[in-house]
């Protein structure tokens, strides 16, 4: 019966020495950087009769530009009051 303790107790000890032993000689897995693919960007497109997506739930999705012909940049100099209620 004190044999198969002073066993037992041994073999504890070699197995936590063990356990100690390969946690200090762990190194993690080197990451390698990976390079972005040009498959992730998400550029805006136009093309005549493209398909508007329909989704659910939040998504993000790329922009699609619209012409809309002869577009100009009007430039506003109208200055406003700056505060809320007077």
């Amino acid at each position: 019966m004190i044999v198969m303790s002073i066993i037992s107790l041994v073999l504890f000890l070699i197995q936590v020495a063990l356990m100690v032993v390969s946690a200090l000689l762990y190194k993690p897995p080197r990451q390698q950087k990976q390079k972005p693919s040009f498959t992730e960007f998400r550029l805006a497109a136009t093309k005549i009769g493209m398909a508007i997506p329909a989704t659910f739930g939040h998504v993000r999705l790329g922009g699609n530009i619209v012409e809309w012909g002869d577009w100009q940049v009007i430039r506003n100099e109208e200055r406003t009051e700056m505060g809320g209620k007077k």
